[in-house]
């Protein structure tokens, strides 16, 4: 069963699901308020909260669940997805990576956090920015691979300019040297 939350801020959509979601769930209770919620506000914020005794999505809740998430993704600006549910607390982190959203999963414990994370005003930030600085976040450079590492510029150390002298001279290319 979905129910909505009441009480937060108007461009933001609390969804609390528990028990079995079906497609009639769906059909009568989040895609209304997700109607009215996008007419309403260009960028809408989602706080999805799966209670301890939910027990799984019907296979028509499913596949309403995938033409929600693929006819309104430009819609979202940021969502909180909260459960102690590990599996579906991994599949969501897992699948944040892929969809051009600002989204962070939190236990049920955390849900005053999961609240004021979704207040806090957001960068707008292009999907491939969001992207990047997760790929930055979950694949740091090394110690070793600072920026200086990789630039160009007049501050060339002797030993570069050695083995561009010596790449020059055992390796001339025709009509002029390799700087």
């Amino acid at each position: 069963m979905i129910t909505i939350i009441n009480g937060l801020p108007d461009n933001v959509l609390g969804i609390h699901a528990e028990g079995k979601i079906t497609a009639e769930d769906y059909e009568t209770v989040l895609m209304p308020a997700l109607h009215a919620k996008i007419k309403e506000h260009h960028k809408i914020r989602i706080l999805y909260q799966i209670a301890e005794n939910f027990d799984g999505f019907a296979l028509g809740a499913m596949l309403d669940d995938a033409k929600v998430g693929i006819e309104h993704i430009t819609a979202w600006e940021k969502v909180a997805f909260v459960s102690e549910n590990h599996w579906i607390n991994s599949m969501t982190g897992f699948f944040r990576h892929l969809i051009p959203v600002e989204l962070r999963v939190f236990n049920l414990s955390q849900m005053d956090e999961a609240r004021e994370w979704l207040l806090e005003s957001t960068h707008h930030q292009t999907w491939l920015e969001r992207a990047l600085e997760r790929l930055n976040t979950e694949f740091p450079l090394s110690g070793a691979e600072t920026e200086e590492d990789f630039s160009i510029g007049d501050d060339e150390s002797s030993e570069d300019t050695t083995e561009r002298e010596h790449l020059n001279s055992n390796f001339p290319l025709s009509g002029g040297t390799a700087d």
